[in-house]
């Protein structure tokens, strides 16, 4: 299957690499506030305006698609706020049966990066 094939890449470069997880924005850009929905039509695909370019959640989410796909362990971290007080996060993804050092990594960037302040709201 295609989750199969990629576990296998994403295994192999791991250990080409000799890293233990990959870290990257949860998203590329900052949150958007529910106002910036422009059309929520189709509830599972409700379109965000982007700069004055409508996308669909789930493109404006890519990123998180790679662990999904794989079914490979990922979290979420907190990591501040965009100047409009939204939440920025990164999101880390190992490989299977990796989850406790998929935490221990988690643990060590919270511990670095102290509390993150809660999201303002409107």
């Amino acid at each position: 299957s295609q989750q199969v094939v990629l576990q296998g890449v994403l295994a192999a470069y791991f250990e080409e690499n000799d890293i233990d997880a990959i870290i990257f924005p949860t998203i590329p850009l900052p949150a958007r506030f529910v106002a910036d929905i422009v059309d929520a039509a189709d509830p599972t695909q409700p379109l965000i305006d982007l700069d004055g370019t409508p996308v669909t959640t789930l493109a404006y989410s890519r990123n998180v698609n790679i662990a999904s796909s794989a079914n490979l362990p990922g979290l979420n971290l907190p990591v501040g706020l965009t100047s409009d007080g939204l939440p920025i996060g990164i999101e880390i993804d190992g490989l299977t049966g990796d989850d406790r050092a998929l935490l221990a990594i988690g643990l060590a960037l919270e511990t670095v990066l102290g509390q993150v302040p809660a999201p303002i709201l409107p």
